[in-house]
């Protein structure tokens, strides 16, 4: 494999699965801290790490299929016919 090919290759990996890691890791780091910490900063920081994944999933999920419905309701009707049964 050339030099280019490899490092294409990196690249679309972590183009691919880095925010998924990121998430995976924060979530790790928050089950941890809520198994192992006694009250405190541990609590706080197992709170925050344990809502990221939460708020990704309602922003990705959820705010933005809504605007998308509200742009597409805003442009009218789709010009593509469809079939109706």
């Amino acid at each position: 494999m050339t030099h280019e090919k490899q490092a294409s290759a990196r690249q679309g990996f972590w183009h691919l699965w880095g925010w998924p890691l990121a998430l995976a890791f924060v979530t790790l780091t928050g089950l941890t801290a809520a198994l192992f910490s006694e009250g405190g900063f541990g609590d706080w920081l197992a709170s925050a790490c344990l809502a990221a994944p939460v708020l990704a999933c309602v922003w990705f999920g959820w705010l933005r299929r809504s605007k998308r419905r509200q742009t597409a309701a805003e442009d009218g009707p789709d010009p593509t016919p469809s079939a109706q049964p």
